[in-house]
């Protein structure tokens, strides 16, 4: 009996250590806690939420749309130059006419600090982020 005491010990621990409501419990049961991709600065700006520094410091999106805009055929993403904004572009004359000629919306972006360029980093992923959730 004395060989046996620590086996016997060490069964009857790990089996009351374990607990059988966790065993049962599916993943659905489990809370899952949504973070936030970004918030609406506007009715057409949404600003996605950086996931580290290394991404980016600051992503922000604008949309336009034409006034006959229910055959829109795709969104026209319109970028500046290295940390700056092309939100001014959207609103020029020359692009309207165009995406309203073509049935398209245009998309100004504002890419600032981090590895932005790097659409892997995490730039690409706020593009798509924030094209579902304007348009």
């Amino acid at each position: 009996m004395k060989k046996h005491f620590p086996i016997i010990c060490i069964v009857i621990l790990s089996i009351t250590a374990c607990s059988f409501d966790a065993l049962d419990r599916k993943p659905s049961d489990v809370p899952v806690i949504s973070q936030p991709v970004g918030e609406f600065l506007d009715d057409w700006t949404f600003s996605v939420f950086s996931k580290t520094s290394l991404d980016f410091d600051e992503a922000k999106f604008r949309l336009w749309l034409p006034e006959n805009n229910h055959d829109i055929k795709a969104v026209l993403v319109i970028l500046s130059f290295s940390n700056g904004s092309s939100f001014g572009d959207i609103t020029l004359d020359e692009w309207k006419t165009y995406a309203e000629n073509e049935k398209l919306a245009l998309m100004g972006v504002t890419l600032r600090g981090g590895n932005y360029v790097d659409p892997e980093q995490g730039s690409g992923s706020a593009l798509i982020k924030a094209r579902y959730h304007i348009f």
